[in-house]
C-alpha cells in the first residue's frame, strides 16, 4: 500500500469517529432541553405557554433572518481552511457579524416597543430583543467549530447553554417565580453564559489573538447569500405555524399545540444535529464516495429518528398526561401527527447538508421554497376547518414535498437514477444499524473499563 492510499485508510475511521463524536454531544443538548419545555408548559399553563413560545418563535424568525446564512458559510469556510491564522481571518468575521445583526435586531425590537408591539408584556418582550444577539453568537462559534469537527468545542457551547437554561428554570420552579417573563430572562441570561463559554474556548485555542492571513471573505459571503434563503424558509416552514396559530385561533390553541411540538422536539430537535454533522462530512468525503456516504447517512437518520418517532406516536396517550398534565390531553393526536412530521424533517435536514456539502445551497432553496408556499395555501385551506390539527397535517404534507424536490436533486447531483439511490439507501440501514449499535457498545464498554480502572486505582491508594 501507497503512502497516499494508507493515509486516506487512515482518515476514514477518523472522520466517522469525529462525526460520531460531534452528533452524540448535538443529542445530549437536546435531551438536557426536553425538560425545561416540561417545567415550562407545567408550570404557566396552555395560555402562558402560548405567550411564550409566542415570543420565542417570533425572536427564533428574527435570528434566521438576520444570520444570514453566515452560521453555515462559516461552517464550509472553517472546513477549507488552510492553518490556524486563516482560522483566526475567520474568527474575526465571525464576532464582527454577530455584534452586527445582533446589534440591528435588538434595536428593531426597542423600536416596536416604542410603537406599542410587546406581545407577551413590555419586559418579557425587550428580553427576547436581546436574544438574538447572544444567540447569533454561540451559532456562529458552533458552527466554527462543526466545520473543524471538533466536538470539544461544539460542547463547551451547546452543553453550557442547556445546563444553565435547565438550572435556571428548576430554580425559578421551585421558588415559584417562573412566569412568562422570568422564562424569557432566564433563556437569554443562559445565551450569555454560551456565549462567554465560546468565547473562552476561542481563546484558550488562540483564535483571538496573534497573526492572521487574509481569508477570502467574498466566497464566504458568497456562500451565505445562497445558502440564506434555504435556511430562513426552512425555519419559516419550522415556526411561522405557531405563529399562525396564535393570530388566527388563540394564545391557548398555540399552547397545546407547542405542547405537542415540544414533546416531539426529542425527535425535531435531532435534525439539527443531522444536518450539522451530515454537511462537514458530504464535504470531507471525495466525490467517488459521496453517493455512498448520502445513503449512509439517510440510512443513519431513517433510524435514529424513526424508531423513536414509531414508538413515542404509539405511547403519546399514556405519556402527554403523566408529563404535562390532564389540560394537555387534547394534544395527543397532535402529538402523534407531529411524530411523522419530525421524521420528514429529520429527511429534509439529512438532505439539506448532503447539497450544502456538495456547495449546492441554491436546490435546497428551491426546494423550501415550494414547501413554505405549500404551507401557506394548506394553512387557508385546513386551519378554519381542522383548527390545530390542520397546521399539523399541513407539516407532513409541506415537509414532504420539500423532501421530494431534494431527493431529486441529490440524484441529479450524484448522477444516479432516484431508485439506485433508494436501493443504496435501503441497503446501508442493516449495516448502518449495526455501526451505531456497536458504536454505542463501546461507549458503554469504554465507559464501564475507566470505571473499573478508576476503582482499582483507590483500591490500591486504599491499601498503600
Amino acid at each position: 500500500m501507497d503512502t497516499t492510499t494508507r493515509s486516506k485508510a487512515g482518515q476514514k475511521p477518523s472522520r466517522i469517529k469525529a462525526a460520531s463524536a460531534l452528533f452524540l454531544t448535538q443529542i445530549v443538548a437536546a435531551v438536557i432541553n426536553l425538560p425545561v419545555t416540561i417545567l415550562l408548559a407545567r408550570s404557566l399553563g396552555p395560555s402562558e405557554y402560548g405567550e411564550y413560545q409566542l415570543l420565542n418563535r417570533i425572536s427564533l424568525i428574527a435570528v434566521s433572518v438576520i444570520c444570514f446564512g453566515y452560521p453555515h458559510a462559516i461552517a464550509w469556510a472553517a472546513n477549507r481552511s488552510s492553518g490556524r491564522r486563516e482560522d483566526r481571518s475567520i474568527v474575526r468575521l465571525l464576532i464582527f457579524v454577530s455584534l452586527a445583526g445582533g446589534l440591528v435586531m435588538a434595536m428593531i425590537a426597542v423600536v416596536l416597543h416604542e410603537l406599542g408591539f410587546h406581545p407577551g408584556g413590555s419586559s418579557a418582550w425587550l428580553a427576547f430583543g436581546l436574544f438574538p444577539l447572544f444567540n447569533l453568537f454561540s451559532a456562529n462559534v458552533i458552527n466554527f467549530f462543526r466545520g473543524k469537527l471538533e466536538a470539544s468545542g461544539i460542547a463547551t457551547v451547546k452543553l453550557t447553554q442547556a445546563l444553565s437554561w435547565l438550572v435556571f428554570c428548576l430554580v425559578l420552579v421551585f421558588t415559584d417565580q417562573l412566569s412568562v417573563t422570568t422564562a424569557a430572562f432566564s433563556m437569554v441570561a443562559s445565551q450569555i453564559i454560551s456565549a462567554t463559554a465560546g468565547l473562552a474556548s476561542m481563546g484558550l485555542r488562540g483564535l483571538l489573538h496573534g497573526r492572521r492571513d487574509s481569508t477570502d471573505t467574498r466566497a464566504i459571503t458568497s456562500f451565505s447569500v445562497r445558502v440564506f434563503p434555504g435556511l430562513a424558509i426552512r425555519d419559516l416552514n419550522a415556526y411561522l405555524d405557531q405563529i399562525v396559530i396564535a393570530i388566527f385561533l388563540s394564545t391557548r390553541d398555540l399552547g397545546l399545540y407547542a405542547v405537542a411540538v415540544s414533546l416531539t422536539t426529542s425527535l425535531a430537535l435531532l435534525s439539527g444535529p443531522v444536518i450539522n454533522t451530515v454537511q462537514p462530512l458530504i464535504q470531507s468525503v471525495h466525490e467517488t464516495e459521496r453517493a455512498s456516504a448520502i445513503a449512509r447517512a439517510y440510512a443513519a437518520t431513517l433510524i435514529v429518528i424513526g424508531i423513536p418517532a414509531t414508538m413515542l406516536a404509539a405511547s403519546a396517550p399514556w405519556i402527554a398526561p403523566i408529563i404535562y398534565g390532564q389540560e394537555f390531553s387534547s394534544s395527543i393526536f397532535l402529538i402523534q401527527i407531529l411524530c411523522a412530521a419530525a421524521l420528514f424533517d429529520a429527511l429534509n435536514s439529512c438532505a439539506h447538508g448532503a447539497l450544502l456539502g456538495m456547495n449546492r445551497p441554491g436546490r435546497s432553496s428551491w426546494s423550501s421554497s415550494l414547501g413554505l408556499v405549500a404551507s401557506i395555501l394548506l394553512w387557508f385551506l385546513l386551519l378554519p376547518p381542522l383548527g390545530t390539527a390542520g397546521a399539523a397535517v399541513t407539516s407532513i404534507v409541506a415537509y414532504l414535498i420539500v423532501q421530494m424536490f431534494m431527493f431529486s436533486s441529490l440524484k441529479t447531483v450524484l448522477r444516479v437514477g432516484v431508485w439506485t439511490l433508494v436501493v443504496m439507501i435501503l441497503r446501508a440501514i442493516p449495516a448502518t444499524f449495526m455501526d451505531i449499535f456497536w458504536h454505542a457498545i463501546g461507549l458503554i464498554t469504554k465507559r464501564s473499563r475507566r470505571v473499573a480502572s478508576q476503582s482499582n486505582v483507590k483500591r490500591e491508594v486504599d491499601k498503600t
